[in-house]
């Protein structure tokens, strides 16, 4: 018995290898989230349990001038079905595209700045039927972090599911 099992173990796991996997990609807009005022945002849910996003963001007119945002998240996802929370953190790059007027002539002209931390705690819609059907919308609250000083702020979001059918590996 033995041997029948080990010659049919290559033959089923690489059968099962062979199949194509569904992954869930998404694209969404958010509003006052860690991108601060707005941001586009790329997402891949993995193991239906867990997502990891980047995005990117622009906020215009602050203190140095315009700024480029770059969240980069990790998201725990629980619950089932349409409804589920959304809890993770992560950081947020940010550049400085351009100079304004400022007293402090030490800060640069264009580059990177300091990076800071934001969290995510957010309830999360996803339609399997009906009208926004491959849709996801999401409201939250959004803890940020910048040196030392907590600033919370309500983040709303919405986009599409796309799906993509992953090729087996060989």
């Amino acid at each position: 018995m033995r041997r029948i099992l080990a010659l049919l173990a290559p033959l089923v796991l690489g059968a099962a290898a062979a199949q194509p996997v569904q992954a869930q990609n998404a694209l969404h807009m958010e509003l006052f989230g860690p991108g601060l005022l707005a941001s586009a945002n790329y997402e891949r849910v993995v193991a239906d349990r867990f997502s990891a996003r980047v995005g990117i963001g622009w906020l215009p007119g602050f203190d140095s001038g315009d700024l480029l945002l770059a969240p980069v998240m990790a998201n725990v996802l629980l619950g089932g079905g349409p409804h589920r929370l959304e809890a993770g953190g992560g950081i947020v790059m940010v550049y400085a595209l351009n100079r304004g007027i400022e007293e402090d002539l030490s800060v640069p002209a264009r580059g990177f700045r300091r990076p800071f931390a934001a969290g995510t705690l957010a309830y999360r819609l996803e339609p399997a039927t009906g009208e926004f059907e491959g849709g996801i919308i999401r409201l939250g609250v959004t803890p940020l972090l910048f040196d030392e000083k907590v600033v919370t702020s309500f983040s709303a979001s919405a986009g599409i599911y796309t799906y993509v059918l992953r090729r087996h590996r060989r």
